[in-house]
């Protein structure tokens, strides 16, 4: 999946679809994406295989689009003169979005064609020749390291990148779970855990959203879109490949416990577990890896990975709490993250653009937990 998420393997350029539907995965519903993060156990990933309707020709129709609007109404989306809705959400949901390359040419001029702006030219075309051009350039920069991870030709390739990443950013656990991730699709077991030891030893996990979002909306703004906008649109096609490949270190792991609850060795199978149950909480509200609710539901089902592997009879902690009490709380967690986006969905369509770029902005800064906090608090539905 990406975001625009593809709900099948978070990974991708944007592509062309429904704003209304990227509204509703990103900034509320994500009830369509709740049972494959708590049910469906992935594949392997592997190369994304060509799309016949994603061509070039497909991304950049050669026909006008109708009806026609007259530039001089200015870069916006519509002229403000223009009949229909007037929320910012109302007016995307219909339109085709994205950047040209020659919508790009003067924000990367300016930015003098930086890793960032690379970057963001990359996710706002889908064209992979600017992340090319960024790896030639920056192949020591993590942000460039990590995006070339997920484009990768080949497993060696990959293995690579993600070296680059761990040389580049050290203090990054994100490579050397990914790391593990591809050990355990290889059966190397004992070189997947020396992965997670190292993982569970650093305190940053670090994805490099938010420098992604701030580099494509200013993109956006260049190209002639409101701040609000351009928020929007930043926000909503953050891509995050590394979830699904979370979810399936998370099976890797629940896997070995299983096998050491079942050869008797319940010590290594609880401290087993444990790593599971760290990586889902790398994922939580107001941490690095838990900007959007989908970040904080695929957590969730990480630890619920975890806890399945115990006996639910388990004592877990110094509370005196059981496995099974902590698998009830996730499921309350998860039943009010459902509850609250719910609510937001049905708040967002009335805000005004300068509340809905708020709110992005927000999300931005502080996560969709804080960013949903702020909307129910001033709506009084808190």
């Amino acid at each position: 999946m990406s975001f625009p998420l593809r709900l099948c393997l978070f990974v991708g350029p944007k592509r062309n679809f429904s704003v209304k539907r990227r509204t509703l995965i990103l900034a509320t519903g994500l009830l369509a994406v709740a049972p494959w993060v708590l049910c469906l156990r992935p594949k392997p990933v592997a190369a994304p295989a060509p799309e016949p309707a994603q061509t070039a020709e497909a991304e950049h129709p050669a026909a006008p689009r109708l009806p026609f609007t007259n530039p001089k109404a200015g870069p916006g989306l519509a002229p403000a003169n223009s009949p229909g809705p007037t929320n910012l959400l109302g007016r995307l949901a219909n339109q085709r979005t994205g950047l040209t390359p020659e919508q790009l040419e003067g924000y990367l001029a300016s930015n003098r064609r930086s890793a960032g702006s690379l970057l963001a030219a990359f996710r706002t075309t889908g064209d992979k020749a600017f992340l090319k051009e960024a790896e030639e350039k920056f192949p020591h920069d993590p942000r460039v390291d990590y995006a070339a991870i997920f484009r990768s030709d080949s497993p060696e390739e990959r293995r690579q990148w993600l070296e680059n990443l761990k040389n580049a950013a050290p203090d990054n656990s994100l490579a050397d779970y990914l790391c593990a991730r591809d050990d355990f699709q290889a059966g190397q077991t004992n070189a997947a855990l020396q992965e997670l030891a190292k993982a569970a030893g650093k305190q940053t996990f670090q994805d490099y959203t938010p420098d992604f979002i701030q580099n494509a909306q200013e993109a956006y703004r260049a190209a002639g879109y409101t701040d609000a906008e351009a928020v929007f649109l930043a926000t909503s096609e953050a891509l995050l490949p590394q979830l699904a490949e979370m979810k399936q270190l998370a099976l890797g792991v629940g896997d070995l416990a299983k096998s050491y609850r079942q050869a008797g060795d319940d010590a290594s199978a609880q401290s087993t577990a444990q790593m599971a149950l760290d990586l889902g909480q790398r994922f939580g509200p107001g941490t690095q890896g838990g900007m959007f609710l989908i970040n904080n539901l695929v957590g969730i089902a990480v630890e619920r990975i975890a806890l399945n592997a115990l006996d639910p009879a388990t004592p877990l902690g110094d509370a005196g709490q059981t496995v099974q009490d902590e698998l009830n709380n996730l499921t309350q967690r998860r039943n009010d993250i459902r509850n609250q986006s719910q609510q937001i969905e049905a708040l967002l369509p009335a805000m005004s653009d300068q509340e809905v770029g708020a709110y992005y902005e927000r999300m931005k800064l502080f996560g969709a937990q804080a960013a949903m906090q702020w909307v129910l608090a001033k709506s009084g539905q808190q």
